[in-house]
């Protein structure tokens, strides 16, 4: 516990203590989290558009990460033919390398990713592992 926390407790029953610890977490839930939501999506989504693909494409374009001529029409067509790659063979490394081929930014670049986790977390959906918490 903090200093400054500690000293707002002293004195408190634990009965009070116990309220101040649910109202302080209701408050969190109620208006924090809702915050840190929106300037999170807002890091990869400056104008809180509502069309994942436009949202991307300009944070894409704001970051320099593509030419400003880059489009949702050009993006759009990346991901249908990133779609269609996904019905060919070869080993688990030249399918994620084919998958990713189909774009024209680098999907290891952390300013993509941000762009990309912001706006459209679906592209990273070949790079996860299956969680086994028990195995």
């Amino acid at each position: 516990m903090s200093k400054q926390i500690a000293s707002t407790v002293d004195g408190m029953t634990q009965a009070q203590q116990d309220k101040l610890d649910e109202d302080l977490m209701e408050c969190r839930t109620a208006h924090v989290l809702q915050v840190d939501a929106a300037y999170r999506a807002s890091q990869g989504n400056a104008e809180l558009y509502i069309d994942s693909d436009v949202s991307l494409v300009d944070c894409l374009r704001r970051r320099s990460l593509v030419p400003r001529d880059y489009t949702v029409s050009r993006f759009q067509a990346e991901s249908e033919s990133r779609i269609a790659m996904a019905g060919t063979g070869g080993t688990p490394e030249e399918f994620q390398a084919k998958l990713e081929s189909a774009f024209s930014f680098d999907l290891d670049d952390p300013a993509v990713q941000t762009c990309v986790v912001s706006n459209d977390p679906v592209l990273f959906a070949h790079r996860l592992e299956t969680w086994r918490p028990l195995g």
